[in-house]
């Protein structure tokens, strides 16, 4: 790509680029229309009281800082999807982190199973394709094999090369569908993955700052080089906010 380096060729800290702590809750909450307050749940877990004791829900997906709370791309990655199992498909959270454990069991060496596979949904159910001989399996009834047409709607918007994550392009409001514009872009080596318009280097913030100081999107759009549409959608990911 000529717009950035690819996260495979770089480490930080003897990590991949992919895997290292970059995102604080607050922020990566913002990026993917999320509640904070969930994202923490599922990256951290919490105590919560249940008839007068004090239980604990455990985190959902493994974070690269806990200690810090810091998320890294994958993170980031698997909380999209967490996101679109949980609010477009209605899955209940038993379910994914069922789903999760049967993934476990057949990838062992799998340490982030929600983006390390090809991941689809059908119906009610969540899918697995196996790519060497095309066997899909059901993860939601414990392992049981079955070939089916697939829905995909956030899992498409999670893009790898040669098999490694790579890039997201997460919604920037919280009405997602197939339509959706692919124009804010996260990469992890491009601006240590902060949201930018896709193809470029240029910043969603810095967008952001220069219309909030009185630049019109017309001569944003100018300046930069780019469509209106694409302005627009960099204000937009700025202003995301969950309900």
């Amino acid at each position: 790509m000529a717009y950035g380096t690819s996260a495979s060729a770089v480490a930080y800290g003897g990590r991949n680029l992919r895997d290292a702590p970059a995102y604080g809750i607050p922020e990566a909450a913002r990026y993917l229309v999320i509640p904070p307050s969930t994202l923490a749940s599922w990256a951290i877990g919490q105590d919560y009281k249940y008839q007068g004791k004090i239980r604990r829900f455990e985190p959902v997906f493994e974070i690269a800082d806990p200690e810090r709370r810091l998320l890294s791309f994958t993170n980031v990655c698997e909380a999209h999807v967490c996101k679109a199992l949980r609010s477009s498909h209605g899955f209940p959270l038993q379910h994914v982190r069922r789903a999760i454990s049967v993934l476990s069991g057949l990838f062992p060496n799998s340490k982030h199973p929600l983006v390390d596979h090809n991941l689809s949904v059908f119906g009610r159910d969540l899918w697995v394709k196996r790519l060497e001989n095309d066997e899909v399996i059901n993860l939601t009834t414990q392992g049981q094999t079955a070939f089916r047409e697939f829905l995909d709607l956030y899992l498409e918007r999670v893009e790898y090369d040669r098999d490694e994550l790579s890039r997201l392009f997460p919604f920037t409001w919280t009405g997602a569908n197939h339509n959706a514009p692919r124009i804010v872009m996260l990469d992890p080596g491009i601006l240590s993955g902060r949201p930018v318009i896709r193809d470029s280097r240029i910043a969603t913030s810095v967008v952001y700052e220069r219309w909030a100081a009185g630049e019109s999107i017309e001569a944003l759009a100018d300046d930069y080089g780019r469509q209106p549409d694409e302005i627009q959608e960099a204000l937009r990911c700025e202003t995301a906010r969950a309900a």
